[in-house]
Parts: structure tokens; sequence; C-alpha cells
């Protein structure tokens, strides 16, 4: 244990704060198929990030089983072999079963690699119990960094062939139906090639739900769901990537590098202090089912200097005014503005003239009124008209969003009107489709690219709300509306998680404003309770607090998901301050450059050796000198798993 760390901890609670470490990079397998480079993940059965030098050509292979509910039931891998042969080739063989509620799936999988850059992947199933569900086989992911906005060429079921493109904007439907086959540009002059066989597949664009990645999958939306899968039914089906053309032609020197097992190099961040940016307005959620903020969690979050809390109105349940009234009072005690959800229900005049009612009795502090309706993929305009006509006395200054409290996708399906009055919103989580920590990381992408999406059809500036870790509550899945927190919540990981996704997103013009989470509680950022102990994202808020304006920040191979996040500004004393994060659950070693050049940067750190120790005193590493170090820029800084490290330019 390190020697920093209080006696009282435990190696449970150290193993907290360092959620997602277990799923390290001892837990794949690396292969090679001729030229090609993969990752086999042996406790979920997946393939990762195949590649050709430094091209990523195949995101991820690997079979699912979907539920009535779109639910991903867990896969627990068994009896793994692995023969690995000379001349760059392999053969990997695994049982995999698929078990909960009433069902219970088993397949098996096989995995051949050859010397001529062919992989190949058959999922070989059998219902053991009958069930509904939405689908199972197999899901390949395209990443969007090499393919958005590149030809390709498709495959028909009938064998015919047309020229395509994979959508650079967010596509709002699949950009592709039925297909055989897709291929595209591994290259200069080599094309990778996807074959599939077993069922119908199409493709959609997962950034839709905020995944960085184009998914093709079977069997295909316009068939009825949920299907019914029938006792001993079988299931068969192949995916084979196929490396045609000059095998041994060199990567664009410009493509995008995937996430490296070992670190050869260290990652390069720049920062420009020459043009600063003004920061978006920031918020936080209100825990529903906390009363009362303790006084101390109430001095901690009014350090924050937050620009508002967010609370839900769903107008049908009879605890939405007491809602109002507990958030109204937490804005008042910490000096901030109310953004106020308002879900409303079919009948809606008689529901938002009693909210009018009841949020001018309090003098709520609204500065915007978020209108959904119940059963509606986005908000009616009639609706928000209404909603504006009887709100706005309420709070004349306050603005108006509307659109979907889900995922960006039923925002970009049913776009509102390029001339609205309105701020369209929708809600960002990383995890739709996977949970592990790498998915979650590769996802950060995707965020930026949903603000260019709605840029292209919207002239007003896009309101994130909520953003959150957990997954949010499925439209689609009747009767399951429960949102529960994510473990990972209270670890370093999400602090450096959300740290990359301030980075992306916080000085965007194009943003409205940003509202994370919740203030407290197991979704929020301070533990509930009478010691008000701080979660390690709260210094991810503390560093935007700090921060007057934002500089630019380019970090080696352009994307956060790379391993380092950073964010970067002038603090109010004019001096330039760095954050880093450690995406990734081993060391990194990074180099940081200045424009301007400082001659030394102070570092502070919060990692595995003291983060148990900033849960109950955060104050303490923020007013003392004694963890500074001082370091020559463009010198080697290495960081912990998962760790943070705060820069100030040297005196």
């Amino acid at each position: 244990m390190p020697k920093d760390l209080n006696p009282k901890t435990t190696a449970a609670s150290l193993d907290h704060l360092l959620c997602g470490a277990r799923e390290s990079h001892l837990n794949t397998i690396s292969l090679r198929a001729g030229p090609l480079e993969l990752e086999f993940e042996r406790d979920r059965g997946w393939v990762r990030r195949v590649r050709l030098g430094r091209r990523e050509l195949i995101r991820a292979i690997y079979g699912a089983v979907r539920d009535q509910h779109w639910t991903t039931i867990p896969t627990v891998i068994r009896d793994l072999s692995l023969e690995q042969r000379p001349g760059e080739s392999f053969e990997l063989g695994f049982q995999a079963v698929c078990r909960q509620g009433n069902i219970d799936f088993a397949w098996q999988g096989r995995i051949t690699g050859t010397a001529a850059g062919e992989l190949r992947f058959e999922f070989d199933g059998q219902a053991r119990s009958e069930f509904l569900r939405n689908r199972i086989g197999l899901c390949v992911l395209h990443p969007i960094a090499e393919c958005a906005g590149q030809a390709c060429r498709v495959e028909h079921s009938d064998g015919s062939r047309q020229a395509g493109v994979f959508p650079k904007l967010i596509s709002p439907f699949q950009p592709f139906l039925d297909l055989r086959a897709i291929a595209y540009r591994a290259a200069k002059s080599s094309t990778i090639e996807v074959r599939f066989a077993g069922d119908v597949f199409e493709m959609e664009d997962q950034r839709n739900w905020t995944d960085a990645s184009f998914k093709t999958y079977s069997t295909p939306l316009s068939r009825p769901l949920p299907a019914l899968v029938k006792r001993d039914q079988r299931i068969h089906q192949i995916v084979t990537v196929k490396l045609v053309s000059d095998a041994s032609d060199a990567a664009p020197k410009n493509a995008s590098r995937p996430i490296e097992v070992k670190q050869t190099r260290p990652i390069s961040v720049s920062v420009d202090f020459g043009a600063l940016r003004v920061k978006r307005p920031l918020g936080l959620g209100v825990a529903e089912r906390q009363e009362t903020l303790h006084p101390i969690a109430r001095r901690r979050l009014r350090a924050l200097r937050l620009d508002h809390l967010r609370v839900d109105c769903r107008l049908w349940e009879r605890s939405w005014s007491a809602r109002l009234e507990r958030a109204n009072q937490q804005a008042v005690a910490l000096g901030v503005g109310l953004h106020v959800a308002v879900f409303v229900p079919d009948d809606a005049e008689p529901a938002l003239r009693k909210l009018a009612t009841i949020a001018a009795t309090l003098r709520a502090p609204v500065k915007l009124w978020l209108v959904f309706q119940c059963h509606q993929m986005t908000t009616p305009s009639g609706v928000v008209a209404l909603a504006r006509q009887l709100l706005t006395p309420v709070a004349p200054g306050a603005q108006f969003a509307a659109g979907t409290d889900a995922n960006f996708a039923d925002l970009n399906r049913a776009r509102p009107a390029r001339d609205a009055t309105w701020l369209p919103c929708c809600s960002i989580h990383p995890q739709a489709h996977a949970s592990d920590c790498l998915t979650m990381i590769e996802n950060l992408a995707a965020q930026a690219d949903v603000v260019k999406a709605v840029r292209s059809f919207s002239r007003r500036p896009l309101v994130i709300s909520p953003i959150t870790l957990r997954a949010r509550p499925n439209p689609d899945a009747v009767g399951r509306n429960t949102l529960l927190a994510d473990e990972r919540q209270s670890s370093l990981f999400a602090a450096g998680w959300t740290l990359a996704s301030l980075a992306d997103l916080m000085a965007s013009p194009s943003v409205h404003s940003l509202t994370y989470f919740e203030n407290v509680g197991p979704g929020g950022i301070v533990a509930a309770g009478p010691q008000a102990r701080v979660y390690p994202v709260y210094h991810s808020f503390a560093a935007v607090t700090e921060l007057r304006k934002l500089a630019t920040t380019r970090v080696q191979h352009g994307r956060a998901a790379q391993g380092v996040a950073a964010l970067a500004g002038v603090n109010e004393a004019g001096r330039a301050v760095i954050w880093l994060a450690n995406l990734s659950p081993d060391s990194i070693t990074v180099e940081v450059h200045t424009k301007p050049r400082f001659q030394s940067l102070v570092i502070k750190s919060i990692d595995e050796r003291n983060a148990a120790n900033l849960l109950r005193s955060p104050e303490k590493w923020w007013r003392s000198p004694t963890t500074n170090r001082f370091v020559s820029v463009g010198s080697a800084i290495t960081l912990r798993r998962y760790g943070l490290a705060r820069l100030e330019e040297g005196s």
C-alpha cells in the first residue's frame, strides 16, 4: 500500500478508487494475422482494435445477446484454447454462456487468423430456453476517425454492388441496408473487406448514442421486434475480415493510432495560450432522493461557483412540487440558478399552469426551462409554445429548450425547424451498448461529433443535459425506467473521464450549457452524509472553476481516447494552468509543450497515493504546497493509472 495513504484505508477502498484497473491489458491476448495486429479480450470474447500498422481498421467484433428491452445479457467465457502457429497465424476457440432471468443461450466462438491477412470469427449458438430477443449474433464496429467521410464499396445479399460513403456527420438513419460485405481503404493501395454470413446485416451510426463507431449488425430493424427464440433453436453466423491488394503498404502518416498495449514513447501534449476561449455555463443535477444539503456539502459545492442546478419535474407525479421546492432551496443556498426540466403529460395546459403558480410562489431563480412531453420522441412545437406562454411571466429572462431527455438519436431523427426559437437539447452517456472502461473512454470522441451534427441543422447552441456515466432510462424499454448509479462514479476513472468530456465541450461556442451528474449521493460528486466526502470527480469540476478562460490543447494522435486528456487555461491571477488525466489502467509518460514557452512547471498530482485522503479533506490538497515539484517544460512527466495532475507555470 502506498505510504501516504491513511493506515485505516483498506485494500478494498483503494481497489474501488482504481475501479477499471482490473480491466487492464493483462486480460487481453495480442495476436497477428499476417500484417494485421489485434487483441482478444479473454473475459468477454471480443476481438478489439484490428489494425494495419498505425491505422485502426476494425474497432471490435463480438457476439451479443440482447433481450426485448435492449439489455445486453452478460457473457461468461469458458474453455479458452489458443494455438499460435508459425508465419503469424492462429486459431482460438472458446465457449460462451449468456444467462440472465429466463434467458439461457450458449454459443461457441472460433476465431482464426492467417498469414495472408484474413481473420474469421464464427458464432455457433443454441438456445437452452425460450425467450424474447431483439438481437442475437455478431456485431462489427468500424472506427469513426478512420471511416467517417471515407469511400466504401457495399455488396448486397443479391450480389449487387454499389459505391458508398461513410457519413461524416451523424446519420439519423442506417447508412447501409442489406449488407453482405463492405470494403474500404486500409492503406494507400490496400483494402479491407468485411463479409457477413448467417443473417441479413445492416449498419447504424452509433454516434447517435454517443458511441464512437459505426456498427454492422443483424437482424434488420425493419423486422418485427421482439422476436421469439424457441428452445434448442440454433443461430450460426460468420464474419470474415480480409486484407486485399498490397498488404505490405504502409499506413498513411496522418492516420490515428489506437491505444497501445505498451507505451513506447511519451505522449505529447501541446497547449497554446495565445487564443483564449470563453467557458460555457456549467451545472449539476439535483439528487432526487436527497432532502437537504449538509453544511459541509453546501460549502464544497458553493466553492465550485456553478452556474445552475437541474431539477426534473414530472408533472404527473405527486412529488414534483416538493422536488422543485427542495431544488429552489439548494439553488439559493449555492447562489446559482435553476434549469427546470419539465416533463409534460398529454393534458399539458392544466399541469403547466400549476407549475407556473408554484414556481412564481417560490420565486425560483429559473434560467432555463427544458420542455419535454411524455410518449413523444421530441417535444412538439405546440407544447413549447404553450410552455413559453404560461411560464415566461414567472421568469421573464429565462430561456427555453426542447428536444429529448434521451439520446441524441431522437433529436437527430426528429429535428427542430432551423428557425426554431428555442434551444435544442439532448443527453449524453458513454455506455449505450457496452459498459467496459475502454469503450467508455473510446466513446468520448463522439461527444464533439454530436455538437457538430446539431450545428448542421440548428442555428442555436445545444443544451447538453444531463451528461452521466450511467445509462439513461431506455424509452423503448416498457416498464424499465430505473436509473441506477454507476459504481465508477466515485472512482479516479470518473474524474479522468469527466475531465476529458469537459475538455471537448467546455469551450465550444456551439454549446449553450452543460449539466453533469448530480450534486450529492451515489450519482453525484459529493457523498451524502455529515462528512460530505468528495469523490475524485469533484476535482475535475474544481479544475474548470479555477480557470477564467480556456486555452487550446492538442494531444498527440488527436483524440482523448488515446490515453490522455488535457484541459488548460489561465486562472484569476493570470497564471497558466494545465490539467492532465491518465485515461488508462497503466502508468503513462507525457511531454508537455506550451506556447509561449515556460521555463518550468509546478506539478501536483491526484492518484492512488493520495486519493483516499482527499475524499475527506480536498481543501488541504488545494492549499498545500508540500506536494509540489518542479519540472522543465518538455521533460517527461509520469501519470499513474487513472491519475490526475495539475501543472502551473513556475515563478
